[in-house]
């Protein structure tokens, strides 16, 4: 082999060593960028609440409608954590309390996320004042960007249900919640 062919393989094999530096180099910045992009997104967390002091009374024949948001604008692909806090009322000496559905809608009509049971604010042999609080994770509803409005519903155990009723609360503040976090 001459001079010249052995040079020319040194350079190739330079050449070679270069492309494979670049391309690690490369691969390495696009991983710095993703987590970049990543850490960013959850710079961007967004936080909605509504507050509710309507006071309203629920039978235990059918669920009726309680606090219900406005639209809200969610991250695609992104799990949402909502809260809810509900004042209670139940002014019963036997068996009472209340059930809570939640549910959502994203343009298409409203859809259940299910209900409470009678957890929480079931009472026996005592009028009760309790605050329902319930926090839960709702997978992500779209992979795109969304609009979505809450509703809860409520009903009765024994027909003595209220919401925000007879607590002696003022002001705007006080009364119940729904929030949640995405």
């Amino acid at each position: 082999m001459s001079i010249a062919s052995e040079a020319i393989e040194a350079l190739h094999e330079a050449a070679d060593a270069y492309n494979n530096k670049i391309a690690e180099i490369n691969s390495r910045m696009e991983e710095a960028e993703a987590d970049y992009q990543s850490k960013l997104a959850s710079l961007t967390t967004l936080k909605y609440a509504h507050r509710d002091t309507e006071v309203r009374s629920y039978g235990n024949a059918d669920w009726g409608d309680g606090l219900t948001t406005d639209w809200w604008s969610m991250r695609g692909g992104v799990s949402i954590e909502l809260t809810l806090s509900i004042l209670f009322r139940n002014d019963s000496s036997s068996w009472g309390g209340a059930y809570t559905e939640v549910l959502y809608d994203i343009g298409d009509g409203w859809i259940s996320i299910g209900h409470s049971g009678f957890d929480g604010p079931m009472i026996n042999g005592a009028s009760a004042i309790p605050t329902y609080t319930r926090c839960m994770l709702i997978p992500a509803l779209s992979e795109d960007n969304y609009d979505v409005r809450f509703l809860l519903r409520h009903k009765s155990y024994d027909g003595t249900l209220q919401v925000n009723a007879s607590r002696n609360f003022s002001g705007e503040h006080f009364g119940s919640l729904l929030q949640v976090i995405c």
